[in-house]
């Protein structure tokens, strides 16, 4: 079965939780969260070319097959969190099993037929058709989803009528109240950290320069490389006063891990955040949710908070002394905060 890579810790009898990482480094840069909530069964997923998923670098442009392969990877029932770059694959993979302008058949046989995913399946010597339906829990909410949309359609009098008169009739649109039940079957609620459904600012939408990071396009090469990513790592982590001890010691030990990512694949990366809109997809998130903002953060500015709440069961927290990873400069808040929501949807 085809999978991203990934890092199981914690409490394998305890509720999963899954976390995407962000541009720049590995899973392992997650750890420290994974430590706080020692009581879950926690999941560290790697995206192309990163980390354990190494191998998958050849993935690392194609947003579509990174999709397929991480809904193949979620621990099914998991609560999702992702970190800044990391938020645009969480919010397509939920937006996959929710939108219901999807159509789930053309999703599958688009993977199916997928020359990426196949070269994959010939090089590792994995079959879609086999053992992706025998373990994968996504292909598992799929089909179930369109098991409910064909028995809806087989019971509809239009349906009966073409049967009637010999007519075959294509699956159309899944059906959204159907795909949303499963949905919450596989990812019961997403956080995000310093995410954004869109790194670029334009006329109407707060972000990042756009200029900025077009140029990122043509400045990062690889005699530069070293230097850019020193100046990003120290922007993550900046704050605006001496973080608490606990605090330096986290912001110290992320500085000093550099995890090696290819160039190309960060690269890749910085050509996903340039365009790659998932502001649609927070239309059909229905399930609760929670985005934390840093007050400091120079990549995704706390604003956007006002426009995540604006959306039902959207909630979202800023970190008044942090720039882009609040985990990291005020981890005793960041733990209360998260226990607190993870709390209260164990007793919805």
């Amino acid at each position: 079965m085809l999978q991203l890579g990934y890092t199981r810790i914690g409490n394998k009898q305890g509720s999963k939780l899954a976390i995407i990482h962000g541009w720049g480094c590995d899973s392992s840069s997650m750890r420290p969260i994974a430590n706080m909530f020692k009581d879950k069964d926690v999941y560290l997923i790697d995206l192309p070319g990163y980390g354990r998923s190494s191998h998958l670098s050849s993935l690392c442009d194609d947003f579509s097959a990174t999709n397929y392969l991480l809904l193949n990877t979620l621990p099914k029932g998991c609560d999702l969190m992702s970190w800044s770059f990391g938020s645009i694959y969480a919010l397509r993979a939920i937006s996959t099993l929710s939108n219901p302008c999807i159509n789930l058949h053309s999703f599958t046989q688009a993977i199916q037929s997928n020359p990426n995913i196949r070269l994959l399946e010939q090089h590792l010597g994995y079959r879609f058709s086999t053992k992706a339906k025998e373990y994968s829990p996504f292909i598992s909410v799929l089909e179930q989803a369109l098991s409910d949309q064909s028995k809806a359609q087989s019971q509809s009098p239009s349906y009966a009528q073409a049967q009637a008169q010999g007519q075959g009739l294509e699956l159309g649109l899944a059906d959204s109240s159907s795909v949303c039940a499963n949905q919450k079957d596989l990812i019961r609620s997403l956080v995000t950290i310093c995410g954004s459904p869109r790194f670029p600012s334009d006329p109407n939408w707060q972000g990042l320069s756009a200029i900025k990071i077009l140029k990122c396009n043509t400045l990062l090469t690889p005699k530069r490389l070293k230097r850019i990513l020193d100046i990003f790592y120290r922007m993550i982590v900046k704050t605006d006063h001496n973080p608490t001890q606990d605090g330096q010691e986290q912001c110290r030990a992320f500085l000093q891990h550099r995890p090696h990512i290819p160039y190309e694949v960060l690269m890749a990366g910085i050509r996903m955040v340039t365009y790659i809109d998932e502001r649609p997809s927070l239309e059909y998130l229905k399930l609760p949710s929670l985005h934390l903002f840093g007050r400091h953060d120079l990549l995704v500015p706390c604003s956007l908070a006002n426009y995540f709440e604006q959306y039902t069961g959207h909630k979202s927290f800023i970190f008044e002394h942090s720039s882009h990873s609040p985990m990291f400069s005020e981890p005793k808040l960041f733990y209360q905060v998260l226990t607190n929501f993870y709390n209260a949807l164990d007793h919805i």
